[in-house]
Parts: structure tokens; C-alpha cells; sequence
């Protein structure tokens, strides 16, 4: 599976890059082939997920709030 773009960040306020950094922070944890796909597009253009957004979005974060 191949990610092939990134779609609607403008309409939130995002560039594309920003959503395909938070979308790997929260699929970071995770091996189904789509979060794969995700982590590699990041990957491949120089994006790395961050710990803030990786917790914020974690299951564990997500009981707590």
C-alpha cells in the first residue's frame, strides 16, 4: 500500500505536511498497512513524528482526558 497524497489540511488550517507528520506521531505505534504506508510517506519526505503529538494522541492520553 501506497500513500499518494495528503487532501484537506488547508480547510483546517494545516499545511499537508503538518497532517502527514501528526497523522505518523499517531500511527507511529501500529503496523497495519496503512499506518506502514503512512510512516513511509513521512519518511520519505524528511517528516518525523513528535513525542507531544505521538502522546497527545495516544490510547493511554486519550483514557486520561
Amino acid at each position: 500500500m501506497q500513500l499518494v497524497g495528503v487532501r484537506g489540511a488547508e480547510e483546517h488550517g494545516i499545511t499537508p505536511g503538518e497532517l502527514l507528520r501528526m497523522a505518523a506521531a499517531a500511527e507511529s505505534a501500529t503496523r497495519h498497512p496503512l499506518a506502514e504506508a503512512v510512516l513511509t510517506a513521512a519518511k520519505a519526505q524528511g517528516t518525523t513524528p513528535t513525542g507531544a503529538v505521538a502522546r497527545a494522541t495516544s490510547p493511554a492520553s486519550a483514557q486520561s482526558a
